[in-house]
């Protein structure tokens, strides 16, 4: 009796094993198809989003939906789902930022792309390697993207102290240049531009405008009415200039000669380029001493902040670059109230005025001219000033025109 007890209990064990190694199976199986289908969604995804983002960088610096559609193609065949390359439905059109939400258009600014598998699916999804076998089918697999050009407010800030007297001339070629690469790349018309100028104290210059609309005004006033804030204290003192206030009216101001120069010498300053004394000070009353000579870019960042806040529009890419080329220093000549005692309490507070453009979604990428090519410090400082953009550095002054351009090629974004 116990030796018959004995065998059935054998023979349950072996049924209740291999109804465990069946469930088991299943298991593993499922867990290795859907591993499979997450890595076809990954590359479905990922050929979507460089169709879209291929296809909006051609349509930004051409202008044509032809052939923005064509890259996006291009980008495309580059990816495989699977082994194959996917179909998917690219549609040139409208992003609404605002409502987040894409519509064709006849101003169109925005890719979509949407990737589908249908020419390489069995019952509207993949099969996997044991779906025959277990009788499953996978989901469909597909993906969505959207790349949009986002309209954009960029502010530059440039640093007109004495000290850029020899370099003036190339910073503003370099300024013009990124004008032209915005308009170039801005089919619609929709960025804005503006100018703020810094020394010992702070002035916005021009207000952020439409670049394409006003491109020939833009052009005229940065070539030729961006200026210097000094000569030494010495020319200073022996011939003073004079101009109005107003950035847009008349300016009573004079070329620079070769008795006025600044940190080294005649050869030193770019004769083309005019001392606007006394616009940059914050002074109230006539300055003694080293007019011009201050670096003070806390009353740049406040002035471009506050400026941005009120001008910059809530869906815009909003970036500020920042050109400077020495260390932040505090002016002694500053009447306003609140005026600084340290040159570490304006770095601080120039800290404070870029953590709160950060906070209110504004980039910040700086632009160091390092003349000596050993001031490490300084650069460093300008390094730590970047939120969210880039620390561009160079002693060439030949180098800052490229280095304009680069710094305002940024709107493309993936936004959906």
């Amino acid at each position: 009796m116990s030796i018959f007890r004995s065998r059935r209990r054998k023979g349950a064990v072996l049924v209740f094993v291999a109804i465990c190694l069946m469930v088991l199976f299943g298991f593993a199986a499922l867990a290795i198809d859907l591993s499979y289908h997450r890595t076809l969604q990954l590359q479905a995804q990922n050929a979507a989003d460089s169709a879209a983002y291929a296809g909006m960088v051609s349509l930004r610096e051409s202008g044509d939906r032809t052939e923005a559609y064509n890259v996006a193609v291009e980008m495309l065949n580059r990816h495989t789902v699977g082994g194959s390359v996917p179909d998917a439905d690219i549609e040139i059109g409208e992003w609404d930022f605002d409502s987040d939400s894409f519509a064709d258009g006849s101003n169109p600014n925005a890719i979509s792309v949407a990737v589908k598998r249908d020419n390489l699916e069995a019952s509207g999804g993949p099969i996997g390697f044991f779906g025959p076998a277990l009788g499953y089918t996978l989901p469909k697999v597909t993906a969505d993207a959207v790349s949009a050009i986002q309209p954009r407010d960029i502010l530059f800030v440039m640093d007109q102290s004495t000290s850029m007297a020899g370099t003036m001339g190339y910073a503003v070629e370099g300024l013009v240049a990124a004008l032209d690469v915005v308009v170039e790349s801005d089919p619609n018309g929709l960025d804005q531009v503006g100018l703020v100028g810094f020394s010992e104290g702070s002035m916005v210059l021009t207000e952020l405008q439409g670049a394409v609309d006003n491109y020939s005004t833009l052009r005229s006033d940065w070539e030729n009415e961006v200026c210097i804030c000094g000569v030494d204290w010495w020319d200073y003192r022996r011939r003073p200039y004079f101009h109005n206030d107003s950035w847009q009216s008349p300016r009573n101001h004079h070329p620079l000669s070769a008795g006025d120069y600044a940190y080294g010498g005649p050869d030193h300053v770019d004769l083309a380029v005019p001392c606007c004394y006394p616009y940059c000070s914050s002074a109230t009353l006539t300055p003694t001493g080293d007019y011009g000579g201050y670096t003070n870019t806390d009353a740049a960042m406040e002035s471009a902040y506050e400026h941005m806040g009120d001008f910059g529009r809530g869906t815009s890419y909003k970036l500020i670059v920042f050109l400077g080329d020495g260390r932040p220093n505090c002016s002694p000549l500053r009447y306003d109230a609140g005026a600084c005692t340290t040159n570490q309490e304006v770095i601080d507070n120039t800290h404070t005025w870029l953590d709160l453009a950060e906070t209110n979604n504004i980039r910040v990428t700086t632009m160091f001219f390092n003349a000596s090519g050993s001031d490490a410090y300084g650069e460093a400082i300008f390094e730590s000033y970047v939120r969210g953009g880039k620390a561009f550095a160079t002693s060439d002054k030949n180098e800052l025109k490229e280095l304009f351009e680069a710094a305002v090629r940024t709107n493309v974004a993936l936004v959906e």
